[in-house]
């Protein structure tokens, strides 16, 4: 049985920004909506679930602040305000479709990916749907992290052996590697001049010792290594979840039924309710 978590907030920035036509009569832009359900059935197809979540941000990441006050601060205001109408259809049509999806006040959607992820990992497969290279710390013994491509392209699949081929690290190294190099995107000061190639030849040096290369840095370093561990290792963020729900999608002769295909009526989505009376969307 495998389990697909989704990266919300990943892939609905990532549709939204595509180049896209689709706009309703009423200057709705669904272009984003259709973009989004079509990769979301796409690897609903490929992967066959038994269970599955869409993980959301909530805006920002309570633990994080607390403890790095500039988390993210440096990030500017990418999208307009109208980036929240598109994301509501997201949310709408998620919720009458019958694909379960989550969202916390205080958690970022890799908080989420990580506690359902740590559920389920036991006894199921797993595949994580993000671009996002944080999560690499989690793929292995049957975690497969999945990158998003374009829906003309294969999967861009990320398992344990193509983390240490491609990467030089082995995803349980991931954490130590970003502690020393920091996450420009989310304001992370790493260590000065320090990449990916010099964190890893460091690490490389103590044997993969995180510990061992702390007592060799200034005591400055190492309070700052310390502190972005606590940022990138998801395995400290305080949230218990359970498994990913059963996937029952909304088809014919569900109660939801007629309330998803008014909704793709009003919002013209004309593509996506053919296929789902032909039951083609998901199959």
């Amino acid at each position: 049985m495998t389990a697909l978590i989704l990266d919300g907030n990943n892939l609905a920035i990532r549709s939204h920004l595509a180049p896209k036509g689709e706009m309703s009569a009423a200057g709705m832009d669904t272009g984003t909506l259709v973009l989004f359900v079509n990769t979301l059935a796409r690897y609903v197809k490929i992967e066959r679930p038994t269970h599955g979540l869409v993980a959301w941000d909530s805006g920002y990441s309570a633990y994080r602040t607390h403890i790095f006050p500039e988390y993210k601060a440096n990030r500017k205001q990418k999208y307009s305000d109208d980036i929240n109408v598109p994301f509501q259809l997201l949310h709408q049509f998620l919720y009458l479709s019958g694909f379960p999806q989550l969202q916390l006040p205080g958690y970022e959607g890799d908080d989420i990916i990580y506690a359902s992820w740590r559920a389920c990992r036991a006894r199921r497969q797993i595949r994580i749907v993000s671009s996002d290279k944080d999560l690499f710390q989690l793929v292995g013994n049957g975690t497969e992290q999945i990158r998003l491509t374009s829906n003309h392209e294969k999967p861009d699949r990320w398992d344990r052996t193509r983390i240490i081929t491609d990467l030089g690290y082995k995803p349980e190294h991931a954490v130590s590697v970003m502690a020393l190099m920091g996450d420009k995107s989310d304001g992370i000061p790493g260590l000065p001049r320090v990449g990916p190639k010099t964190a890893i030849k460091m690490l490389r040096e103590c044997e993969w010792d995180l510990d061992r290369l702390l007592d060799k840095l200034p005591a400055e370093q190492q309070e700052r290594v310390l502190v972005n561990l606590a940022l990138v290792d998801l395995s400290l963020v305080p949230l218990e979840l359970d498994e990913p729900p059963e996937l029952h999608l909304v088809s014919p002769g569900h109660p939801a039924w007629p309330k998803l295909i008014e909704f793709c009526e009003i919002y013209e989505l004309n593509q996506i309710k053919s296929k789902l009376e032909n039951n083609t969307l998901w199959e």
